[in-house]
């Protein structure tokens, strides 16, 4: 009798072992979904940033262009067109710059930190006894 008892027990431990990697796989998996959302939302802002400063110092140089033309005795206009045409650039150089900024990231750093934990975790544990602790678990609770 003592075999299926053994039998048993390592069974359910078994799976009480399944059931943890299973949420242990579904918490990494919804953690790095999460982070894909933000890479392709923070991506797109600095696509639609670098768009706009292409727009930007496009009308920068038609306006350039526009001032050169237009500098024959009329001086006043011409002296307007070039300072809109600097103010132009000057938005567009923020918006690469701030194109540039939103570029910077790092990839999946969420995700990293936490599988670092989980192997720490996994390393520090006895070898044979328990399962590493989970967060919902009570840290009082001291497993028989």
């Amino acid at each position: 009798m003592q075999p299926e008892n053994s039998g048993g027990g390592f069974g359910a431990r078994l799976r009480a072992v399944g059931v943890a990697f299973g949420e242990l796989v579904l918490t990494r998996l919804t953690l790095v979904a999460t982070e894909v959302e933000w890479l392709v939302a923070t991506a797109l802002r600095a696509l639609l940033a670098g768009l706009a400063a292409v727009a930007l110092m496009s009308l920068a140089v038609l306006t350039a262009i526009t001032a050169t033309i237009m500098a024959v005795p009329e001086s006043s206009r011409a002296v307007v067109a070039a300072l809109a045409a600097c103010v132009l650039a000057l938005a567009a150089l923020g918006l690469f710059m701030w194109s540039a900024r939103l570029a910077r990231f790092g990839n999946f750093s969420g995700s990293l930190a936490e599988l670092r934990t989980d192997l720490d975790s996994l390393q520090s544990t006895d070898t044979g006894r328990e399962p590493p602790p989970t967060r919902t678990a009570n840290p009082n609770h001291e497993h028989p």
